[in-house]
């Protein structure tokens, strides 16, 4: 039968691979170069494991591991002496010695001699503790006995102060001791009320300073004893060799320069940086200086960086706030914005509401085109021109679209009401304030939507401050920039009024219409008012009337700027009156051009002068003056305004302006896309007005942002004319004649026969006699005479003997920009 060869146990199997591996491991270490690669193999997976942290070293450690750590090492390192001294023990065998002569080897010792030993040893610890502990404590004791000694001899250096002084005076009760505290404390109450008494007879400020330094110290501070007569000390001054009663002042040593304040105000006066607030009480008075309330339109440290980068002026943070002017000043919630622009205020809304939502980064507007634009007041980047920018997009972050989210606009909306007098329902337009729960999802597409708008709207309103400042920066002789505003009406005040007219329907209101005339070098303020409420185009008008009269002679391109309200400024009776009545009113004017801010971005210097007429009418009537007419509000103003020419417009003068309008009524003709004009151009010669998107003075008539334009019938009216021929008296008949054109005269010739007659319009030839020499006149001239261009202003009287022939009808034709009138046959001209 063969053997059956026994199956091995699991524990059989695994001591006999324990055995296998200790003979290998063996192998390894009697071979010097196996055991080093050895070693260096188990170096390195030490150093991996201690890099992925499966290895702590003993720093790294709680105090807990460390304690059980360091147990496991003092039991290691306990057994490990055991084995070495058993293994000492092995090598040296009690083995009998070879003879009697050898040394027998020494013993092992008993339990007797090692428990003695062991007790020598602990006796000897405890010696050496308690001399450690007895030395602690001799030093401890000698440094006591050092500032007992220190503190005995600053005892007998130090003199008495207040305190101790006191202190010796109480605890000494003897009756010597009594009449000496007697005596200090009447010593106490005389200075005291002397004290009193001598403040309170000081007259001014700086006899109080000397008397407060005069008790001001170290002594006075430290016991605080001047609250005894109501008075603090002053504190004192760091310079040690100031005299006790030198009370100059320390002037600043950090003086800035006046250009870079100056330039520092008109950066934070820019209407893209703070917007003018146009109410009476909007006004701040410092050093007796008061001005018109601006409040910022951005953060000061947005614009600390535009100033940089736009003014390429290194300026500290720090002294820019500084020097922001104190009439700048930070909007709150007093403050708050009620003419928001409609666009900026629902873009608000909606960034806001993803902005809480966690979707998106951005908490405002500002902070979106930051993110979006290279630079956010550049146009190109606005429009999405710009090649750095164009591609950019707002991020998104997840979001849970079943959650539902506040979202809040501003909504044009229509209701049906009812008319308490008619008591009949009528429908009117209203807006108001949304709020709506939307999905996430709705309100990221409304944003995309409503972007490309929004950054087309930054981008007008960019563009059009920049040119408007461009404009006014560059005026000429011949230019000039009429800016105008309706303010709120005003309401008439009594100083004392009875609670019937207060609270019922008797105040009347006036309607103020202000204007800001630029020129060049000179800046004009106006304020015209009038009865009538009305703000449409012959009211408006009517009020432009005063000033267009005093427009400098030289002017001949005027530039009106507004606000864009179609009830006001933008509609087609403004444009028919630009184009067919305005230079046919105002002969002077050859080039025009009206131009509108951006929506809800049109405050300006007008408001600042309609806060300034109503605040200083009112604080006139707190004085005790009635203001109860349009008549009382312009005199006032007169008198306490002399910077603002006051005019009042007559109800003749509107009703005359309106009667121009309804006599033109069927000619007037609409324009499609009128809310998206900006800027309206034409000049006296063309029957064209030319509509524009954005303002652009580049050059007459250039092709930019062009929307379109209107055409009008031409005006076939003579631009010569005589408007005047008169004489001195009906007997003297024709003795003087007046040949007066509105803006050019050309005055004639030929022969003094007093029965030609003369008609208003006729063009004659003059001769004027100067220092024996005859000159004849009919403006200027070319070489063969017949082509003579108007002077303007060139007005004279001449008398009826001057008068030599009456001239022909003249063509009228034009060379560029110049207006010439062309004779059928030479002209005989004899200038100086």
């Amino acid at each position: 039968m063969a053997n059956v060869k026994k199956k091995q146990t699991r524990e059989e199997r695994l001591e006999k691979k324990r055995q296998t591996e200790k003979l290998r491991y063996q192998r390894i270490k009697n071979d010097p170069v196996k055991n080093a690669k050895l070693k260096e193999k188990e170096r390195q997976q030490y150093k991996k494991k201690k890099e992925k942290g499966q290895i702590k070293s003993i720093n790294d450690m709680t105090e807990r591991e460390q304690r059980a750590v360091r147990k496991i090492w003092r039991e290691k390192t306990k057994k490990h002496r055991d084995r070495v001294k058993i293994q000492s023990t092995r090598n040296n065998p009690l083995t009998p010695p070879a003879s009697d002569n050898e040394d027998q080897p020494p013993l092992p010792q008993n339990n007797i001699a090692l428990a003695a030993k062991r007790r020598s040893e602990i006796q000897r610890k405890l010696r050496n503790q308690l001399i450690k502990k007895q030395k602690y404590e001799i030093k401890q004791l000698r440094q006591k006995v050092r500032d007992c000694q220190k503190k005995l001899r600053r005892i007998g250096k130090q003199k008495m102060t207040p305190n101790s002084k006191v202190a010796d005076l109480l605890q000494n009760n003897s009756k010597e001791n009594i009449e000496e505290v007697k005596k200090k404390l009447l010593f106490s109450e005389v200075i005291q009320n002397q004290l009193k008494e001598n403040i309170n007879l000081t007259t001014n400020d700086n006899e109080k300073k000397i008397f407060k330094k005069v008790l001001s110290g170290k002594v006075v501070k430290k016991y605080k004893v001047l609250n005894q007569i109501n008075m603090k000390p002053i504190r004192q001054s760091s310079t040690a060799n100031k005299s006790l009663l030198d009370m100059t002042r320390k002037t600043r040593n950090d003086k800035t320069n006046s250009k870079l304040e100056k330039k520092v105000a008109e950066f934070f006066e820019e209407d893209c940086n703070s917007r003018l607030c146009p109410g009476k009480k909007d006004s701040i008075t410092k050093g007796k200086i008061k001005r018109q309330k601006r409040l910022l339109q951005d953060t000061m440290k947005n614009l600390h960086t535009k100033f940089i980068n736009t003014k390429n002026i290194k300026l500290s943070y720090t002294l820019f706030c500084r020097l922001r002017p104190f009439w700048v000043v930070t909007p709150n919630i007093h403050q708050r914005e009620t003419c928001l622009c409609v666009t900026h205020a629902n873009m608000e809304l909606t960034l806001a509401s993803l902005k809480q939502a966690d979707i998106i980064d951005f908490p405002n507007y500002q902070s979106m085109l930051n993110y979006l634009c290279c630079d956010r007041y550049n146009e190109k980047c606005l429009m999405r021109e710009c090649l750095n920018c164009n591609s950019r997009s707002i991020c998104y972050r997840e979001f849970d679209n079943s959650v539902l989210i506040k979202y809040s606009s501003w909504q044009c909306i229509t209701e049906d009401i009812l008319d308490t007098k008619t008591m009949k329902k009528r429908r009117v337009r209203k807006y108001k304030k949304i709020t709506l729960n939307c999905a996430p999802k709705d309100i990221v597409m409304k944003l995309e939507e409503n972007l490309d708008i929004f950054l087309k709207h930054e981008a007008n309103i960019v563009h059009q401050y920049e040119t408007i400042k461009r404009l006014k920066d560059n005026l000429t002789e011949k230019d000039a920039v009429i800016h105008m505003d309706f303010s709120e009406n005003y309401n008439t005040k009594y100083s004392s009024e009875v609670q019937s007219f207060h609270f019922g329907g008797s105040r009347t209101q006036i309607s103020l219409h202000t204007v800001v005339l630029y020129t060049k070098g000179e800046t004009k303020c106006f304020a015209t008012m009038s009865e009538n409420l009305n703000h449409n185009v012959p009211v408006i008008w009517a009020h432009l009337k005063p000033v267009m009269k005093l427009l400098p002679s030289s002017v001949e391109n005027v530039h009106f700027l507004s606000d864009g309200p179609v009830t006001q400024y933008r509609n087609k009776d403004m444009f028919f009156y630009l184009l067919c009545k305005l230079t046919e009113t105002y002969p002077n004017i050859y080039d025009f051009t009206w131009n509108y801010h951006e929506a809800g971005h049109g405050k300006g210097a007008p408001d600042g002068i309609g806060g300034t007429c109503k605040r200083t009418a009112d604080k006139i009537v707190a004085l005790g003056t009635d203001i109860a007419t349009i008549d009382d509000f312009a005199t006032e103003l007169n008198k306490s305004c002399p910077g603002i020419k006051i005019f009042v417009i007559p109800e003749e003068e509107i009703d005359f302006q309106k009667k121009i309008m309804e006599d033109n009524r069927p000619n007037i003709k609409p324009f499609t896309g009128t809310l998206k004009v900006h800027q309206v151009r034409g000049n006296y010669l063309r029957n064209t007005l030319y509509m524009k998107s954005l303002s652009c003075f580049c050059s007459n008539f250039c092709p930019h942002f062009h929307l379109g334009d209107i055409k009008y019938p031409q005006n076939k009216k003579n631009k010569l004319d005589v408007d005047a021929v008169y004489t001195d008296s009906e007997e003297d008949v024709q003795n003087k004649i007046v040949a007066q054109t509105s803006t050019h005269v050309i005055n004639t010739i030929d022969n003094a026969d007093t029965a030609m007659t003369v008609k208003n319009g006729d063009f004659v030839l003059v001769e004027y006699n100067i220092n024996n020499k005859k000159y004849r006149y009919a403006g200027i001239s070319n070489e063969d005479a017949t082509f003579f261009r108007i002077n303007d202003n060139d007005v004279s009287d001449v008398k009826w003997e001057q008068i030599l022939t009456i001239l022909p009808v003249p063509n009228i034709r034009m060379k560029g920009n110049r207006v010439f009138y062309k004779f059928p046959k030479p002209v005989d001209v004899f200038e100086k």
